[in-house]
């Protein structure tokens, strides 16, 4: 049989790992709390990214539909620039033209006096 002594120590052992294990439970639910704390915590962080990029997104698209049009205005003030290019050479060929027809109306009068 076992003596007095060696009982209360058998229940100092057991009440000890029972103690130890009643530690290392709490231990496991405040860890397991601190998981499901850090999962929703990323979560709304997560989805705040995905708002975020969307509206960069958004705002790329809304940049290229602007730089398409500027592209557009650019192209038609080139051509416009041309346009205006080719009617002074045509300007200049004119007068040049008009200066010929001078001097032959000049020699013209002067041959008729």
């Amino acid at each position: 049989m076992i003596g007095k002594e060696q009982q209360e120590i058998i229940n100092q052992y057991s009440d000890t790992i029972i103690h130890y294990i009643d530690n290392q439970q709490k231990l496991t639910q405040m860890k397991s709390d601190v998981i499901i704390k850090l999962n929703e915590v990323t979560q709304v962080h997560f989805l705040k990214n995905q708002e975020k990029a969307q509206r960069i997104k958004e705002e790329f698209e809304q940049t290229k539909l602007i730089q398409k049009k500027l592209d557009e205005y650019i192209e038609r003030i080139n051509s416009i620039t041309n346009t205006i290019d080719g009617m002074e050479s045509s300007v200049d060929h004119i007068e040049i033209i008009l200066r010929r027809l001078e001097q032959k109306l000049s020699e013209v009068e002067k041959i008729k006096q």
